[in-house]
């Protein structure tokens, strides 16, 4: 099995005026699940940052560290 990381654009909610709710629905449902796709992909994974990096950078930092990050 392929691991892939997905990112999703996060936009600021606070202004109702701007944005419609099934906006709100979306974030509701990605927090929900959040914990539950974390534990189950990442198991061990307590703390997790994503820098904008080069996929070169990021490659070597997962071969020189078997993996784990």
């Amino acid at each position: 099995m392929q691991n892939k990381i997905k990112y999703i654009n996060l936009y600021d909610v606070s202004d109702k005026n701007r944005y419609d709710i099934r906006l709100d629905n979306t974030f509701d449902a990605l927090e929900k699940h959040a914990y539950s796709i974390q534990t189950a992909v990442f198991s061990k994974l307590k703390i997790f940052e994503l820098e904008l990096i080069s996929l070169n950078i990021a490659t070597n930092i997962i071969q020189n560290t078997n993996g784990n990050l």
